[in-house]
């Protein structure tokens, strides 16, 4: 069981699946899952523990969750104790994180799968 406090709520994850949304590939609707890597497109929220938005990835709606990592597009509300926009990534939407970086570099601490 995986689960994190945020904005005085707790999300916890029975399930130990993971979701990888493959470039070229479009997911209309709600994912709830511990980790998810988005190449594709996703047009609906997101909650997970990691989320992973890749260079060719673009992500329509609101993502909550302990950690995300932007190569990609966000356009929606990103609510997360972590955010790593790299060069590369652009977000447009509120956003309420626990602490927000700018990296400089692309390869920090994940690398692109696409």
């Amino acid at each position: 069981m995986l689960q994190f406090s945020l904005g005085g709520s707790r999300i916890i994850f029975d399930s130990g699946m993971n979701t990888s949304i493959g470039k070229g590939s479009t997911i209309d609707g709600k994912i709830s899952c511990p980790e998810v890597s988005v190449a594709g497109t996703v047009h609906g929220d997101i909650t997970a523990q990691l989320v992973i938005v890749r260079e060719s990835g673009t992500v329509h709606g609101a993502i909550i969750a302990a950690e995300v990592h932007n190569y990609g597009i966000i356009t929606g509300s990103v609510l997360a104790q972590q955010m790593t926009t790299y060069p590369a990534g652009f977000h447009q939407g509120s956003f309420q994180v626990s602490s927000r970086y700018h990296e400089l570099q692309q390869e920090k601490q994940y690398h692109r799968e696409e």
